[in-house]
């Protein structure tokens, strides 16, 4: 059995988000699944069934449990079919363990459709400016800091500026347990820009076991929705992560004013293969 390495939201033809990507049959279980996906040890590998010829079912594991969604692992699963398979510009269902949902292929770019944002509950902000190593002045007043959601239940966590953003240490052991307390999947930290883009971003889940991750599509997505939330009505938003793991990604998310939804898109590469006994 061959998993592939393949990066999703490539900045021109470099970084992005490496997802393990596996084509399977129905023989495979969730057990060997996890198993190939803690070996591959990349933060998401997608295991892709296809239904039909339109149709295609994906699984998605960290190394240490199953999720229900990762936006950068079916960019890389969708940009590796466009390139490998033969798939053809145009629009795909893709079924998850929670969701159906669209995936638009055009050109080399990919587009995922994002469930409608769920809202949680706001979280006290001295915490979490101790457990990203900064002051708690030094984090964004509105919008205050909220679990959203349109896949994974994330933490949105503003900071007032790029080098803020930058200069974070985060307290891993503090993230996991704020993170478990919240029943969130990690921190999404970003910092607005008038710049190229919407906002510069990193993304922290030590509880998925990804202490840092350089591309995020669900949470990106998310961030989307609360930026609409308060007073941010632009159709598109541009996101820029991974600057400083070396690994530059460029996410692109699109509001879709039928559905009051998003859709997250962006590039790939495709790296090599790696095979595992089955």
């Amino acid at each position: 059995m061959k998993v592939y390495t393949v990066f999703a939201f490539t900045h021109g033809n470099l970084g992005g988000n490496a997802a393990g990507v596996c084509l399977v049959d129905d023989g495979i279980d969730a057990s060997e699944m996890l198993r190939i996906a803690a070996e591959v040890a990349y933060s998401e590998t997608a295991f892709v069934r296809r239904l039909s010829e339109s149709r295609f079912h994906i699984d998605y594991f960290t190394p240490t449990e199953q999720v229900e969604l990762c936006g950068h692992a079916t960019i890389a699963s969708f940009f590796f079919l466009k390139e490998s398979v033969g798939l053809c510009d145009g629009n795909y269902r893709l079924s998850t363990r929670s969701y159906d949902l669209t995936v638009a292929i055009e050109g080399d770019i990919i587009h995922m459709e994002q469930p409608k944002a769920i809202f949680g509950r706001g979280v006290p902000s001295d915490e979490i400016a101790l457990s990203l190593g900064i002051c708690e002045s030094e984090l964004l007043e509105n919008p205050k800091i909220r679990a959203v959601s349109t896949g994974i239940m994330d933490l949105m966590v503003g900071v007032d500026s790029k080098d803020t953003l930058k200069k974070i240490i985060p307290d891993f052991d503090k993230i996991r347990k704020i993170s478990e307390s919240y029943e969130v999947g990690g921190y999404h930290v970003y910092a607005l820009t008038e710049g190229d883009y919407t906002a510069y971003v990193r993304n922290f889940a030590p509880i998925l076991g990804i202490d840092e991750e350089s591309a995020t599509g669900t949470s990106n997505c998310a961030l989307s929705a609360l930026l609409r939330e308060n007073g941010r009505v632009e159709d598109v938003f541009r996101f820029h992560q991974g600057m400083w793991m070396n690994a530059p990604s460029d996410i692109i998310t699109k509001y879709d004013s039928d559905k009051d939804s998003y859709w997250v898109g962006g590039s790939g590469k495709i790296d090599r293969a790696l095979t595992f006994k089955f």
